[in-house]
């Protein structure tokens, strides 16, 4: 899109950036970002207890039913009633809602982490951002000492698994799956 804050990056300028000679430039979106799922998660919650919310786990929500200006909850553990309900169970969500699992969309993905690599990693994304490349594998780096992770959809190591790369052509065969 034109006018969007991208820069195009030499290759010192992508070294400098990533920690990594192996590429010959990049470009960089100042739009982007990376968020770190139990970190975001945990401050919602924390913002949502200070400001007098309550949050409720292990609990399965069976009926919802608006009595004037509160809500009457039935749950597994017994009766609840509150001025407001939010419905944040994600993967969990089935038809206590109608329309509700319609709304997501599931993404198959996961996350690993090496080891920490102590100072030997602080050129690494030393701006705690994340990189990807086409072959749509992501690494970030948030955590201190500097610990690498790699996350990658599951769509594409079904892609890619080591059963089907045997059908691939020699040429592509090389890296194709992730080990």
């Amino acid at each position: 899109r034109l006018g969007a804050l991208v820069d195009l990056l030499s290759r010192e300028e992508t070294t400098a950036k990533i920690g990594s000679t192996a590429f010959h430039g990049g470009l960089l979106d100042q739009r982007a970002g990376t968020i770190n799922p139990v970190g975001y998660v945990r401050g919602l919650a924390r913002a949502a207890m200070a400001a007098g919310a309550g949050i409720s786990i292990g609990v399965t929500v069976q009926k919802l039913t608006r009595i004037g200006d509160r809500w009457v909850i039935e749950t597994d553990h017994g009766l609840v009633s509150a001025r407001f309900v939010v419905p944040g169970t994600n993967a969990c969500t089935d038809t206590l809602w109608p329309g509700l699992k319609q709304t997501f969309t599931m993404i198959h993905y996961f996350q690993t982490a090496i080891e920490p690599l102590g100072a030997q990693g602080e050129s690494i994304l030393s701006e705690r951002q994340g990189v990807w490349d086409t072959g749509r594998i992501m690494f970030s780096r948030r955590s201190r000492p500097p610990r690498v992770r790699r996350g990658i959809s599951v769509d594409r190591i079904a892609k890619y698994s080591p059963k089907s790369a045997k059908s691939l052509p020699a040429k592509k065969r090389s890296g194709a799956a992730p080990r």
